[in-house]
């Protein structure tokens, strides 16, 4: 399987610990969707943290209508970005992340050569 669409299926922070552990091993997959879902702050660190340290394939990554509200979810964000080799599309539109937050990984996301940032104030 190389693209894998969850989105709309009430996925919550314990459904991504169970992905996660798919992502660590995974070499095929290149493609995931989770849009609308119920994804907090907490489940985005653990995705963030698999694909800082294990996942090495998954260029597009969309969590687009999830709930990540606070300043934690903008650090691991950056972190992310910043470490993340194979990520070149990541999609965080309607996410409800602080203003300020969104200004820096904006800015960050020019920075980073062949990277795309989907994302509104």
């Amino acid at each position: 399987v190389k693209e894998l669409s969850l989105s709309h299926n009430g996925i919550t922070d314990q459904g991504i610990e169970h992905l996660v552990r798919m992502l660590e091993s995974n070499e095929t997959l290149t493609h995931l969707w989770l849009e609308s879902n119920k994804i907090t702050d907490q489940g985005l660190e653990l995705l963030c943290q698999v694909l800082m340290q294990k996942n090495k394939t998954l260029q597009v990554l969309s969590l687009e209508w999830n709930k990540f509200r606070n300043d934690t979810s903008v650090t691991i964000l950056v972190d992310m970005i910043q470490k993340n080799q194979s990520l070149t599309i990541l999609n965080l539109e309607n996410c409800k992340l602080p203003k300020s937050g969104i200004k820096k990984l904006k800015y960050l996301a020019k920075t980073k050569k062949n990277y795309e940032l989907l994302m509104s104030l």
